[in-house]
């Protein structure tokens, strides 16, 4: 008797699972007011509400008439009210109105944290978006002097916080996210970590890069000119055959950097550190250059034919030096070593 009680009672139970499933859309609705009715015809077409709805009742016969595929149909069902969130992220970064591109990027961004096991795939995604987006005519018009709101989240989103452990970015950002030949003038990266940025070509002028880590990043014949790195830390990076006039490098912390064939006139490095710094074929005419950079083991292949440029000392870059370099001796070298 016990039996048949609880047999009939595991019968209702399917059954309730069942009608609740099919009646989910219609109690979600009534229970918003109506605001999800709304939303939908405000941003789909008809006939992506029938095929939602032609697919939401063909799972519902599919569990009621098939008990035995119930767990893959509650599967499906659970992932169907990501289709139409998914279809307006993709329609809205195509969009040209910045607020719609803006809530597509926040909605990226939540979808990254829920599913990390697609972060890298997301990312990419987002880097293509950028370059796609900010080589356009129009683009350039309206944003001459700074990024737009989303390529800025964007940017935002793929650095970390200075305090942040090595190990951790290296898990994160351990592949390299290609912002190549994205027009990104006036952009704020300061006060982040930047692990494997690749730059290569893009237009940087005037951006706000102090007092950032950048390590193993690419910045090779970019537009870099009037750029601020002051109290930096650039590390293992890359600016073969960049224009760097006037760029700002006071304070700043440079080990294992390539300058090769770059633009460099009146460039400011007061105050600078150098360790394993090439500066082959650079022109540094008018640059502002401390003096421990002539000592042993600083730089490599300095310009032999450098005019007008003036030399400052700094009493306590040598002393920062020595910490730096005992800093990236334990904690940076290996991982240059391994992203290279």
């Amino acid at each position: 008797m016990r039996k048949k009680i609880s047999n009939r009672l595991k019968k209702r139970l399917k059954r309730a699972v069942c009608v609740i499933f099919v009646l989910l859309p219609a109690i979600v609705d009534l229970s918003t007011s109506g605001s999800v009715s709304q939303y939908l015809a405000n941003h789909f077409s008809l006939l992506n509400i029938y095929v939602f709805n032609i697919c939401w009742f063909a799972a519902f016969i599919i569990i009621f008439r098939y008990r035995r595929y119930i767990y893959f149909v509650s599967a499906f069902l659970g992932f169907l009210p990501f289709l139409p969130w998914t279809y307006h992220i993709f329609k809205n970064m195509r969009s040209a109105d910045e607020k719609s591109r803006v809530k597509s990027i926040s909605r990226l961004k939540i979808a990254s944290k829920l599913f990390p096991a697609l972060r890298m795939h997301i990312s990419m995604m987002m880097c293509k978006h950028v370059c796609a987006l900010t080589t356009t005519d129009e683009y350039i018009k309206y944003h001459p002097n700074s990024p737009s709101q989303d390529v800025q989240d964007i940017l935002d989103f793929h650095s970390m916080d200075l305090d942040v452990s090595l190990e951790k970015i290296r898990r994160n950002y351990g592949n390299h996210l290609i912002f190549s030949k994205a027009f990104l003038r006036g952009a704020r990266l300061s006060g982040r970590s930047y692990l494997g940025f690749d730059f290569r070509g893009s237009d940087l002028a005037e951006a706000n890069l102090e007092d950032s880590l950048f390590m193993s990043c690419f910045f090779i014949k970019s537009n870099l000119i009037k750029s601020r790195f002051a109290k930096s830390r650039i590390v293992s990076a890359h600016f073969e055959g960049a224009f760097m006039d006037q760029s700002v490098f006071t304070q700043a912390d440079l080990f294992n950097t390539f300058f090769i064939g770059t633009q460099l006139r009146l460039s400011d490095f007061s105050g600078a550190t150098f360790t394993k710094v090439n500066f082959d074929s650079a022109c540094l005419s008018g640059a502002t250059l401390p003096l421990s950079i002539e000592d042993e083991d600083t730089v490599f292949n300095l310009p032999s034919n450098i005019s007008n440029v003036e030399w400052v000392e700094d009493a306590g870059a040598s002393v920062r030096r020595n910490e730096f370099l005992e800093t990236i001796r334990k904690e940076l070298q290996k991982y240059c070593e391994e992203l290279l």
